[in-house]
């Protein structure tokens, strides 16, 4: 997550008639040999019942599939501030329950390590003066001020280069600090856009953006996305997955309906080099095969017990079997992705701790993609 690791922190057809032609071609010479055949005997040495006209014998039944004819979640996506969060067919909105596990999943979960212990990243609690978590900041364009914000050289070419809706009083990273990698994060509830903001910084603590644009804000890349689309972005976004950061947030509002109908966002420490659907990109550096790419998608093994669990933590822990984890960036340990806010039970989060990736397997998502370079899923 840090800056120089790429800014971390739904088939039926019918035969053709030549197909039906030479099935009954073949059914006609069926018939024949049937009746041309001595009768079969059975274990006990006496002649078995004369075969059926093959010409009226039912027709064979449908083989049985588990695929299901969707991975859509039912029901739309809760929203924000009046936003739909992406479409209802979008990769974060899937049930994945069915999807298989993939052949490489042991390798993984022992190149994580299976003892490693699952950190809830968000809190109503600070820590020297900040809560984990990514908050959001709801703003309408139409009446919001706009703010210049000066970008990296690096990044200026990938990134929004224009005036950014501002919040009154922005929530950061590290609220009510700015902290680790200050990021911002604000939803345009006009237009039904995100903001993402990466090593926010207030004017006058960027010495590039001082000298070129005093009284500045500077960031180190700035990214909108439309919230109506499922269109993966090609230039990425300010993670390092290229996956939008609200996508997999854990949110207090949908954990206090009792359900949260989304995947979750992840970060681990060691991340192997590319990137696999949802991801686009990846800042992974290390050399172990087995380690787990960017995009990777964790799910919370049916057989694993949750019922111990307190409220919070067991709603959280039954998205992670219904929808799954998807690993988005870089962090120092294992974590949840989620909103800090003060409402949280910190002592009840604290039981996803429990948890174990040992307890997860990995899940092969080529099932229900639809194609490269989009989130829609069948």
């Amino acid at each position: 997550m840090s800056r120089d690791r790429h800014l971390r922190r739904s088939r039926s057809g019918s035969p053709t008639g030549r197909r039906a032609l030479g099935a009954l071609t073949l059914i006609g010479v069926a018939g024949l040999l049937a009746a041309c055949a001595p009768a079969s005997r059975n274990s006990s040495g006496h002649g078995s019942t004369p075969a059926l006209d093959a010409s009226r014998a039912p027709a064979p039944a449908a083989p049985v599939t588990t695929r299901p004819t969707t991975y859509v979640t039912a029901g739309a996506r809760a929203g924000i501030g009046g936003c739909d969060l992406f479409p209802v067919d979008h990769a974060f909105h899937a049930s994945i329950a069915s999807l298989p596990v993939r052949s490489s999943s042991g390798a993984t979960i022992a190149a994580i390590g299976p003892s490693e212990t699952l950190l809830p990243g968000f809190s109503a609690a600070t820590w020297m003066g900040s809560r984990s978590g990514y908050p959001t900041n709801l703003i309408d364009s139409r009446t919001a001020p706009r703010s210049f914000v000066a970008v990296a050289s690096m990044y200026q070419s990938v990134s929004e280069n224009q005036s950014v809706p501002w919040p009154d009083d922005p929530r950061f990273e590290g609220w009510p600090d700015r902290a680790w990698d200050r990021h911002l994060l604000t939803v345009d509830t006009h237009r039904c856009e995100s903001w993402e903001l990466i090593n926010a910084q207030a004017p006058g603590e960027n010495v590039f953006a001082a000298l070129l644009h005093p009284g500045s804000w500077y960031a180190d890349r700035v990214v909108r996305l439309d919230l109506s689309s499922n269109t993966i972005p090609p230039t990425g976004t300010v993670t390092a997955s290229g996956l939008s950061m609200l996508a997999g947030l854990v949110r207090y509002d949908e954990v206090a309906s009792s359900r949260v109908d989304h995947a979750l966002s992840m970060v681990l420490p060691d991340i192997g080099a590319g990137a696999t659907w949802p991801a686009s990109r990846s800042d992974g550096r290390s050399t172990d095969p087995a380690a787990p790419p960017m995009g990777t998608w964790f799910r919370l093994r049916a057989d694993v017990d949750i019922s111990g669990l307190r409220p919070q933590a067991r709603v959280v822990a039954q998205a992670m079997k219904d929808h799954g984890v998807v690993l988005v960036d870089t962090g120092p340990h294992a974590a949840i992705s989620g909103e800090p806010d003060v409402r949280w039970d910190d002592a009840d989060l604290d039981g996803l701790r429990s948890l174990t990736i040992g307890q997860f397997e990995v899940v092969d998502p080529t099932p229900m993609k639809v194609a490269d370079g989009s989130y829609r899923i069948r």
